[in-house]
């Protein structure tokens, strides 16, 4: 019986913390020029991924991100994409979450408009260097998982 209790207590204290690694901070705490390079790497990804074009991440982008969002990598990601939201018409922003872990990584939370009837998630998150460590369209929840 002590060995449950202390797996259920180990499971509850692993997911806890696991949710709780990003905090959202206030737009006041968004230096604009960081918002609007999310944005617009979150907008011109998606266009390029659209128009079945491939985009070569540069310095923008983790060295890491750059060898594993390959040509292939993000055909197939614009096909789940695009069959699960249609065609992509525009975003907005709606919010920032900063990491507690000290590396000062930041998760852009884009509010994307597809031409299907599910309201996606256009999320970039950016290393401490202000460099893409990813990019992902999901479904929107109010609070970030």
């Amino acid at each position: 019986m002590y060995k449950i209790l202390s797996l259920v207590l180990f499971i509850t204290l692993l997911l806890t913390a696991c949710s709780n690694r990003f905090v959202k901070i206030g737009d006041n705490e968004v230096q604009p020029k960081d918002r609007e390079q999310a944005r617009d790497l979150a907008r011109d990804l998606t266009l390029k991924l659209q128009a079945s074009q491939f985009y070569p991440l540069g310095d923008e982008a983790t060295p890491h991100y750059r060898q594993t969002f390959t040509p292939g990598e993000q055909a197939a990601a614009w096909q789940q994409i695009h069959d699960r939201y249609g065609d992509f018409k525009f975003l907005t922003y709606q919010q920032t979450w900063v990491s507690r872990d000290g590396t000062n990584m930041r998760v852009y939370r884009f509010r994307g408009v597809f031409s299907g009837d599910a309201e996606p998630e256009i999320r970039i998150t950016m290393d401490g260097d202000k460099k893409l460590a990813e990019y992902k369209v999901l479904d929107w929840k109010d609070e970030m998982e």
